[in-house]
């Protein structure tokens, strides 16, 4: 997920910050926790933080009780807790309180180079979407727009696997797409499906063993929520 904005607010005396007698102008941003790392980037550098002045600081807790997880400038990543909510809190000098600034907020399987695994046959795993990004990978089978979403990896044993979403727990209208190959930068969609169960979504293929294989659990466009994956 990328955000633009520029810096407007009221001051804030930053319990990540060093300096808690200092003030700082910012915005607040709130994401829910995949049970794997999220992590927040600005682009800057800190060798160039002396001009941009960026503080990335992450919270845990509620608005009324904070607890500070993680602040540095340009980058800052923390583990987080499945379903949980954290809060970000993105601010500047004063002097550069009208600086248009950029971040992006990564969940740890939001791309295929981390993609979680390998899952496995008997596998149950929770996960959301609500705060990934969407991917530009090859569409196929049922496929024809994607939304956000997550990606998982798979070891192939020459058997059957399915990969199922339909749940009462599933809330958002999921889609799941096969890819096969070694290297996230040259995969073949092997088979795509949506909507065959309800709004959520299974699929069954073989899986050549030794072989590498990807699985992205996505929504349709603007499609976000919290999903079982059984693995079968």
């Amino acid at each position: 997920t990328i955000v633009s904005e520029t810096f407007v607010g009221e001051y804030f005396l930053n319990p990540c910050s060093q300096d808690t007698s200092v003030g700082r102008e910012g915005a607040w941003y709130s994401v829910t926790g995949t049970g794997g790392t999220v992590s927040v980037n600005s682009w800057c550098s800190s060798a160039s933080n002396a001009e941009q002045d960026v503080l990335l600081s992450m919270y845990s807790g509620d608005c009324s009780s904070l607890r500070c997880m993680a602040s540095a400038a340009c980058s800052v990543a923390t583990a987080t807790t499945y379903a949980e909510d954290y809060f970000i809190y993105v601010s500047q000098s004063e002097t550069n309180v009208d600086t248009p600034y950029a971040i992006e907020v990564l969940s740890t399987n939001d791309r295929c180079e981390s993609a979680f695994g390998p899952i496995s046959r008997g596998d149950v795993i929770r996960g959301s979407n609500i705060d990934a990004g969407t991917d530009s990978y090859e569409l196929c089978g049922d496929t024809t727009a994607r939304g956000a979403g997550v990606w998982y990896s798979v070891i192939g044993t020459g058997q059957v696997l399915t990969f199922f979403t339909c749940s009462d727990f599933t809330d958002f209208d999921t889609q799941l797409t096969l890819y096969k190959g070694d290297d996230c930068g040259y995969l073949s969609c092997l088979l795509s499906k949506d909507d065959n169960c309800g709004t959520a979504t299974w699929l069954t293929h073989p899986l050549e063993e030794g072989h590498r294989y990807f699985l992205l659990v996505s929504g349709k466009p603007g499609s976000r929520g919290k999903f079982v994956l059984q693995v079968f």
